[in-house]
């Protein structure tokens, strides 16, 4: 699964789920933007990879693929979530994004 040699990834406005394995094993991207529409995003989706910085267009938190409460796939590493104007609040206390509450702005 994922594309390991990929460098850029344009996510199209019309995808609303962002399946399992989508950039796993990805070590080239190292930032994304997901799009408004996008209103879940699996468990695994980011597995195994090195973003560091993600823009999030929604103004409701995607659904997280949570497993055993957990959010895994998500990138670990991420160092910064960059959310619209006055929502942070609401992606910190969602479910998967709470674990990166510090990063969120």
């Amino acid at each position: 699964m994922g594309c390991p040699s990929l460098e850029r990834l344009a996510i199209p406005r019309s995808i609303r789920t962002l399946e399992q394995g989508l950039l796993s094993g990805n070590t080239r991207v190292s930032s994304i933007v997901i799009p408004a529409g996008v209103g879940e995003i699996a468990f695994g989706a980011f597995d195994n990879t090195r973003i560091r910085e993600v823009r999030v267009e929604a103004v409701t938190p995607p659904v997280a693929g949570l497993i055993h409460d957990q959010w895994y796939g998500f990138p670990k590493d991420v160092e910064k979530i960059i959310v619209p104007a006055g929502t942070a609040d609401a992606y910190k206390k969602a479910a998967g994004w709470s674990r990166f509450a510090d990063r969120i702005e």
